[in-house]
């Protein structure tokens, strides 16, 4: 079920559906998750964005997991390693001319307090 939002700063030129994909496969390799279309992941870039004292060649890319509550800390921290991990090999940071900060969270969605519906296409035969 998680819920992934990449934002990052509208300097960068990146492929944000690749991006996505590789943190994708990353999540549900981690095995919390039992089906991978139960990840959602959806991208903003921001034009307006200050990093620091606003030094020129400044970017950020950060990664929010949204997951269901009662997984433990550790659990939690290896999904965010696993999130940075998969964001760090996703795209050559190293060839940009920018410092680019690259980060990754996890927090959780109460379940008590979470609602969810799934539509079913209709199908023409």
């Amino acid at each position: 079920m998680p819920q992934v939002h990449l934002e990052y700063s509208a300097n960068l030129p990146i492929d944000a559906a690749k991006v996505l994909k590789a943190v994708n496969a990353a999540l549900f390799a981690t095995g919390q998750f039992k089906l991978p279309q139960d990840i959602k992941s959806r991208a903003q870039a921001f034009d307006a964005f200050v990093v620091g004292d606003d030094l020129p060649h400044q970017a950020f890319v950060h990664l929010r997991v949204a997951v269901i509550d009662g997984r433990s800390v550790e659990v939690r921290k290896a999904i965010a390693d696993a999130a940075l991990a998969a964001l760090q090999v996703a795209h050559d940071w190293q060839a940009l001319p920018l410092q680019v900060q690259l980060g990754a969270e996890v927090h959780e969605i109460t379940l008590a307090t979470y609602a969810r519906a799934i539509t079913t296409p209709q199908v023409a035969v």
